[in-house]
């Protein structure tokens, strides 16, 4: 009976896990090499998978690297943060643009660009989520930088998390 108990919590929490990539696939646009979000060549960013989700999808379990930032001002935005394979293969940064011109996301990874120059346009959220397809856990140090191509001033709401 132990067994069984144990096994279910493990089921149910691994399902739990999955439960937001899952829920919002719907909303996954596709990545191609002719889309906004670039794959560098390079061994060491080939095993993250990233994906672009139109939910915010946050939830209190998480680690939260990057924990509700507003960003104003007329300076972009630069957060940075350093993942660890004991919080999961997932990591979803999500960004809100309510200033009055699109901004520009790039993210990198250990140095090395993932995203490059990701448009987000006037009102709108989006949530970047990267996977590491070996299974071992995301590592590494990470820089979130958003500019935006006018001088206008910034209004962002800024969020990461790995799960």
């Amino acid at each position: 009976m132990k067994k069984t108990k144990v096994s279910a919590v493990w089921i149910a929490s691994a399902l739990l896990s999955l439960a937001p990539v899952a829920s919002a696939s719907e909303n996954v646009a596709p990545v191609s090499a002719q889309s906004v979000v670039s794959l560098s060549a390079t061994e060491e960013v080939s095993n993250i998978k990233p994906t672009i989700i139109d939910d915010n999808m946050f939830y209190p379990m998480d680690a939260h690297l990057i924990n509700n930032v507003t960003h104003t001002g007329s300076s972009a935005y630069t957060g940075k943060f350093t993942t660890a394979p004991e919080n999961g293969i997932y990591l979803n940064v999500w960004v809100k643009n309510n200033a009055s011109s699109s901004v520009f996301i790039d993210i990198s990874r250990n140095g090395l660009k993932i995203t490059d120059g990701y448009e987000l346009k006037v009102g709108s959220q989006k949530t970047i989520s990267f996977e590491d397809m070996l299974g071992n856990g995301l590592s590494g140090d990470w820089e979130v930088y958003i500019y935006n191509k006018t001088g206008d001033k910034y209004k962002l709401n800024i969020n990461a998390r790995q799960f």
